[in-house]
């Protein structure tokens, strides 16, 4: 599970030290919150979002991804099997 605090971060383009860094949390305590292996302090969650500008109550929330479909490749594939599976077509191209 991805936590909304990592793809911020990684939104803003910044590394984990750095975020640890400004925060004044170890690399290593910072990498274990931002994985959910252990849970941040009230006063931890405030600094976070005072970084990444964002609300405390959403950093430690599972993160939802937009899914990207490559229909542009999906249309040549099918077009592909329909070819394959027809013949060529009126030009003689496959």
């Amino acid at each position: 599970m991805v936590l909304k605090l990592k793809l911020l971060r990684m939104e803003r383009e910044l590394t984990q030290w750095e975020i640890s860094h400004a925060s004044e949390i170890s690399q290593g305590r910072y990498s274990m919150i931002e994985r959910g292996l252990i849970e941040a302090t009230p006063e931890e969650r405030e600094r976070l979002a005072q970084i990444l500008q964002a609300p405390a109550s959403t950093l430690f929330r599972p993160a939802c991804r937009a899914r990207t479909t490559n229909t542009a490749s999906a249309g040549a594939v099918g077009s592909n099997l329909h070819q394959e599976k027809n013949g060529p077509n009126e030009e003689g191209v496959r």
